[in-house]
């Protein structure tokens, strides 16, 4: 541990940007380029980062043993995107890839490290899941958002 006798000029903060890591992320089984996308409307980004942006100097993209690519897009009032792409056409025999924290589950997670660092930004957490993507995956369709978060909660 280092100290110092004077603060530094900017102090530095992390973002953390994810798909929901649980149910809601799974990849089907025997497939390739599968994509993940969570989009955020441009209020995401309009009423906390400030008008002359954030400087990201460290961007760690994470994913576990399937994913293949990742992209991540933020721009102050602009529309946030981030992607994973994933492959599950290696398993033998062939099965979905459930989301989770362990190495065989899948995760799609984003650090980003930026200054100076903004308070209102400490506790900016995105997390992007659709319902009906994870219905559609298990063959249900036809329901509405009350009637899928109580199966999801179950």
């Amino acid at each position: 541990m280092y100290t110092a006798t004077h603060l530094r000029k900017q102090d530095a903060g992390i973002i953390r940007i994810g798909y929901e890591t649980g149910i809601g992320l799974m990849i089907p089984p025997s497939t390739s380029n599968y994509i993940v996308a969570g989009p955020c409307s441009a209020t995401c980004t309009e009423d906390r980062v400030p008008d002359d942006g954030i400087q990201v100097f460290t961007l760690i993209l994470h994913s576990h043993l399937a994913g293949r690519r990742m992209k991540l897009q933020i721009l102050k009032g602009d529309h946030l995107t981030f992607e994973c792409t994933y492959d599950s056409s290696h398993l033998t025999p062939p099965a979905a890839i459930r989301g989770g924290l362990s190495t065989r589950r899948e995760i799609c997670i984003a650090f980003l490290m930026y200054y100076p660092r903004m308070s209102r930004l400490d506790n900016w957490e995105s997390s992007f899941y659709e319902e009906t993507n994870l219905l559609k995956k298990l063959g249900i369709e036809g329901t509405d958002k009350f009637v899928i978060l109580n199966v999801i909660n179950l």
